[in-house]
């Protein structure tokens, strides 16, 4: 039964079966037998409450059925629900759970019986076992969300929620620990990527790969529209990495992340490109389509959804998973939602204003040029809420399950996702100038816990957004230009001078 359940599943998942015995049938000679052997799927969260319980108990940290259960729930400190509620909760789990053991099943290694290999050797490094399981992101979520050691894309993963969980709370005594002040302050506001340890960003110069720890260089690279002879550069884009490789717009190259060796170009038809990767596909938006959807197998030919309206800067798609969805604003600044499954477009929500780079949580969220922070439903792109919020000028947004929250020149702001009302707000002493704002970064941690991380003008803040205040700030010689990435216990950010910092 469990060989059965767990056979095809990628490494680190983890499954619950419920392990018990149950009476054995009677025989018609009233001889006594054994009890047999009960083994089953343990029922999951979702199985045993409504969608509002679960909700609340996922961003409790409880994801499972063994992690509730083991909590206890006099320590949790949450204003989403009381003590008593909490232990009526896992009296209800008990019970669905009856007299039967959970026993948790964790797949740490996967095997291919390799027929060429003599007898009882395996061979787990090969084509077929890569195809199942990924060859370098076995760690994802459902969004392309991995572990809290890689920020590999503008925003943290291709959701673009800006939101990264940890198993235990940032701890960050906002100190700088080094900077790199030779970079060109004219890409000072092209965000980095971070991976396995190295940071890349660009340099005006070349694209560059620096030890994350340290800050020493470990490489550059020439980048195509930036060499003798070429033709004028295009505006740089955000670097986007999967599985040692980075790739890199706006006229897309492909570097490996270790030694930056350029590995392959998509030619001039892919230019003045945004790209994101869902699937082993690349999904790239650029000036004169709102999708171009590359199957990075070679057998698949690539295939697009145009635009309408006239020719605009191309913005950052977002992806989600669960329902095969691709977000991104066309040239008209509508907000257009394309699936990749029937290789069609959806829906499209037209707004006052033009949307910029949407966020896709519980909805789909994203501000305009107006100044409008919205949430679209995912499905069919009907308007749900919106909200002015402060009159002034706000970031994109980013998303956790039950809030959205963005940036403004006076503040932090988090609203509820289904009703776009304002939970939480930290006000500034004094109010920034008057720009939009980089979008800020939510660290998740266990037990309800959050760290908002928001650069406003020349200042970080660290805000808890419970008790809503600020931790700490740094104040810095030049406005912070990209979104702060929380990475492994640092976050890494550019301000307009040019200087890349790394904060811990």
């Amino acid at each position: 039964m469990i060989e059965r359940e767990v056979i095809g599943s990628a490494l680190d998942t983890t499954v619950t079966f419920r392990v018990g015995t149950e009476p054995a049938e009677e025989t018609e000679d009233e001889s006594p037998s054994m009890d047999a052997l009960m083994i089953q799927p343990a029922p999951s969260i979702r199985d045993v409450f409504d969608r509002s319980t679960e909700r609340i108990l996922e961003e409790l940290g409880f994801d499972t059925v063994v992690s509730f259960l083991r909590a206890d729930p006099s320590t949790v400190d949450s204003p989403l629900v009381s003590t008593s509620r909490l232990e009526q909760l896992q009296n209800t789990l008990v019970d669905s759970v009856g007299d039967a053991d959970l026993v948790e099943v964790t797949i740490d290694e996967s095997y291919r019986w390799d027929g060429d290999s003599p007898a009882g050797e395996f061979d787990s490094n090969t084509p077929e076992l890569e195809a199942r399981l990924g060859s370098g992101n076995r760690s994802d979520t459902a969004n392309g969300e991995k572990s809290i050691t890689e920020w590999w894309t503008a925003g943290a993963d291709f959701a673009r929620t800006g939101c990264r969980g940890n198993e235990s709370p940032a701890s960050l005594a906002g100190t700088e620990r080094w900077t790199v002040s030779r970079i060109d302050r004219t890409v000072a506001d092209i965000e980095p990527a971070v991976m396995d340890g190295r940071v890349y960003t660009w340099t005006g110069h070349a694209f560059e790969s620096y030890d994350a720890s340290t800050g020493d260089k470990l490489w550059e690279q020439q980048y195509p529209l930036l060499e003798d002879g070429a033709d004028e550069p295009m505006t740089p884009r955000p670097p986007v990495g999967s599985d040692g490789s980075l790739f890199v717009p706006p006229v897309l190259t492909t570097f490996d992340a270790e030694t930056g060796d350029r590995t392959g170009s998509f030619g001039d038809w892919v230019d003045d490109a945004h790209v994101s990767i869902a699937d082993e596909k690349l999904l790239i938006s650029t000036t004169d389509t709102a999708l171009r959807v590359v199957p990075l197998e070679d057998s698949v030919d690539p295939w697009e959804v145009h635009p309408k309206g006239v020719e605009a800067d191309p913005q950052p798609p977002a992806y989600d998973a669960d329902t095969q969805l691709a977000v991104v604003p066309d040239r008209s600044g509508e907000l257009v939602g394309i699936s990749l499954d029937t290789r069609s477009e959806e829906w499209r929500a037209k707004r006052s204003g033009a949307f910029r780079t949407p966020a896709i949580g519980t909805h789909v969220f994203g501000t305009t040029t107006e100044q409008l922070l919205e949430a679209v439903d995912t499905q069919f792109g009907d308007s749900l809420w919106a909200n002015d919020v402060t009159h002034t000028p706000i970031s994109d947004p980013v998303a956790t399950d039950d809030r959205v929250y963005v940036a403004a020149p006076n503040g932090v702001y988090g609203l509820d996702a289904d009703t776009g009302e304002i939970e939480f707000e930290y006000t500034l002493d004094s109010t920034a100038p008057e720009s939009v704002p980089p979008r800020p970064t939510i660290a998740r941690e266990p037990f309800y816990q959050r760290r908002v991380f928001a650069a406003i003008g020349e200042t970080l803040y660290a805000v808890d957004p419970r008790s809503g205040d600020c931790e700490w700030t740094i104040p810095f010689d030049a406005t912070v230009t990209t979104q702060p990435l929380y990475v492994n216990g640092r976050i890494y950010l550019r301000t307009s001078d040019g200087v890349l910092h790394a904060i811990e």
